[in-house]
């Protein structure tokens, strides 16, 4: 027989041979594909490929080429067999990769190893939104200060986010908290039990981005109870849940919630935690409006003129409500207004015991328009710019304060030198 041929045929059959494999669809590759095709016509010489579909090179250095079978499909429902090796010492192909994601939404696993389980997992989104939802239209109202539940008989369909990314894998109890009638104000709510609860309150029941607050922080310890607590701010006709969740099922049972509700009122002389300014009264047009929001083009009329000398002033009355580049978030400060007389230089010196620096502004309450700042020392060292400036155009010169316990009393000394 025809050397050539018997070749031919050798690396064929060793070809389709090759690409057999398990049914896991792990490693080897697929069984029971389709038939092998014709081996092809041999290359022009020892080194050529074989030109035909599916069978293998002319010689026995050829390549030889994917029969059917080894592309077939695996055994596993996953997995597809890879192709055969070209020569007879070729390795069947890899099987399908495994199937990823939380297959399981109930088991308390974390199946994908991505650091959140069961429906703290968005891979769950499906199977728990029905649950969340259900769970959040039978939530109880609150009309005590002093609830008394028991989250064994709750569902497991919402997960906090205040423990390593995640808490309450165990049931929770929904409660919902509607303020007084035209009031507004600050919540606080105090959970304690015998075994390990978070709690956490959200602007919308079943949408876990929508936490507002949430905590975890405590245990129960040598017979000490768990004890967690949270402040929130509670707007005027604003309905909010609060969950209270078992860390894990073995940890579900009885718990107490302690609720405390303080309006906030705007004109009562103390400012609270939503309000910028409140002087007492709900009189607008002073600079602290009825709605206790500092009024920005009131305190800009209001500042102090500057003449050229010495001039007194102090931060610790002021509002909190501008900032330069350099100094003063949040905290107090005092305005002042200067008019260069002509073109030429102005000079400002800063002398203060506190720790306070300033800036110039074009417009008062335009952060953009700030043409210097300075802030260059600590306590009691001199601040000082020059700049250049035109007659007739007013500036702002705002001293502000640079810690919460610095402010306090200053000499701003004003020099002027008009352009030759």
């Amino acid at each position: 027989m025809n050397v050539r041929l018997v070749a031919g045929l050798f690396v064929l059959a060793l070809s389709a041979a090759a690409g057999c494999g398990d049914d896991d669809g792990q490693g080897g590759a697929g069984g029971n594909g389709g038939s092998g095709g014709a081996g092809g016509d041999g290359g022009a010489d020892a080194t050529s490929t074989g030109t035909g579909t599916g069978g293998s090179g002319g010689e026995p250095t050829g390549t030889g080429g994917s029969g059917g079978e080894p592309t077939g499909t695996g055994g596993a429902p996953t997995g597809t067999g890879g192709s055969g090796g070209a020569e007879p010492t070729g390795t069947g192909g890899s099987g399908g990769a495994e199937p990823t994601g939380e297959t399981d939404c109930t088991n308390y696993e974390d199946d994908d190893g991505d650091g959140s389980y069961d429906c703290a997992d968005t891979d769950c989104a499906a199977t728990c939104a029905p649950i969340a939802e259900a769970a959040c239209a039978s939530a109880t109202p609150i009309v005590s200060t002093t609830i008394h539940g028991d989250t064994s008989e709750g569902t497991s369909g919402l997960e906090g986010t205040c423990f390593l990314g995640n808490t309450g894998h165990g049931p929770e109890e929904i409660h919902l908290f509607t303020p007084p009638t035209g009031q507004s104000g600050t919540l606080v709510i105090e959970l304690e039990s015998p075994t390990d609860h978070s709690v956490y309150a959200r602007s919308a029941c079943a949408d876990m981005f929508s936490e507002i607050d949430c905590s975890d922080e405590s245990s129960p310890y040598e017979g000490l109870p768990d004890q967690e607590r949270i402040e929130i701010y509670v707007r005027d006709g604003q309905a909010v849940p609060i969950v209270v969740d078992a860390y894990e099922p073995r940890e579900a049972g009885p718990y107490t919630l302690n609720v405390r509700f303080t309006p906030i009122v705007c004109g009562d002389g103390t400012v609270d935690a939503i309000e910028e300014c409140d002087d007492g009264n709900t009189t607008s047009g002073d600079g602290c409006s009825s709605t206790c929001v500092y009024e920005l083009d009131v305190l800009c009329e209001d500042a102090a003129e500057l003449a050229i000398g010495e001039n007194t002033g102090s931060t610790t009355a002021g509002a909190s409500v501008f900032e330069g580049s350099c100094i003063g978030w949040d905290l107090p400060e005092a305005i002042h207004r200067f008019t260069p007389p002509s073109d030429g230089t102005l000079t400002l010196t800063l002398s203060a015991d506190a720790d306070l620096g300033f800036y110039v502004r074009e417009g008062c309450a335009d952060f953009g328009s700030e043409l210097e700042c300075a802030d260059d020392g600590g306590r009691g060292d001199d601040e000082t710019l020059a700049i250049d400036v035109a007659g007739g155009e007013p500036l702002f010169v705002i001293v502000d304060t640079y810690m919460p316990i610095g402010g306090g009393p200053y000499t701003l000394t004003v020099a002027f030198t008009p352009a030759p």
